[in-house]
């Protein structure tokens, strides 16, 4: 019996599904084995959430130049408001743009070591599992594999985490001045969370899923048949 069948994507019994919790190990697996580069990412991308949250900070300088009118203490504080925005501005594109600078190395050879490690993998399995499965195939599920990678860790970096980030901040901020309205604001951000949860897991995950099933099988199939129509070229020339 071939040992293809522990990972045939075309039989439930055979299908190796992977838990949420070990999705996340395989990500901080890949994510802590650069603590530098992971390190200066947090930092710089941690400064422009710090730099975002103070900006309704900033505007209340120019609030209250708006108060005072065009007076001496008005302009002092418009100038002081507008120092202290553009100042905001610079550290928080500065410190994302610097930090896109990291990320991009950090990111790509993360993307390496997975096409690596996975084709390393392939390669110690049986002579038999090889002979079950097209090679076309094969390398479509590890580039998938790469590429579900690069989606969740973009999607992570770039937007869920300085989201929650601000969210956080928003909300604690706004409960120390008003707790009434903090309060609110936290219990809205967790209904939307709930929802948004919830409508991704039970009602977009399934076709999602199929769809996935689907491009792999269709892109196996291409790449299986270019390499057979060009290795059956190559064998009517030699006849010929």
């Amino acid at each position: 019996m071939s040992d293809a069948y522990d990972n045939d994507d075309t039989r439930e019994d055979g299908q190796r599904k992977a838990s949420l919790r070990q999705v996340a190990g395989f990500m901080w697996k890949h994510w802590s084995s650069q603590p530098g580069k992971l390190a200066a990412v947090a930092l710089l991308f941690g400064l422009a959430i710090v730099a975002d949250l103070s900006m309704p900070f900033a505007s209340k300088g120019l609030v209250d130049a708006l108060t005072a009118g065009p007076s001496a203490s008005g302009q002092s504080a418009a100038a002081f408001g507008y120092g202290v925005l553009i100042f905001l501005a610079f550290v928080f594109y500065m410190s994302r743009n610097t930090g896109v600078r990291f990320h991009i190395p950090f990111a790509s050879k993360n993307m390496e070591r997975i096409v690596t490690d996975g084709f390393r993998d392939v390669q110690r399995f049986s002579a038999d599992w090889h002979a079950d499965n097209f090679a076309g195939a094969t390398v479509r599920r590890v580039s998938r594999a790469m590429n579900a990678y690069d989606t969740i860790s973009d999607t992570l970096v770039w937007f869920m985490i300085p989201a929650i980030g601000v969210l956080i901040g928003v909300t604690v901020l706004t409960f120390l001045q008003w707790p009434v309205i903090g309060m609110f604001t936290g219990v809205t951000i967790l209904l939307f969370v709930a929802v948004a949860y919830l409508s991704s897991r039970f009602y977009v995950a399934e076709p999602l899923k199929r769809y996935i099933k689907a491009d792999t099988a269709i892109g196996a199939a291409l790449a299986d048949a270019v390499a057979s129509e060009r290795d059956g070229e190559s064998l009517r020339r030699g006849s010929a």
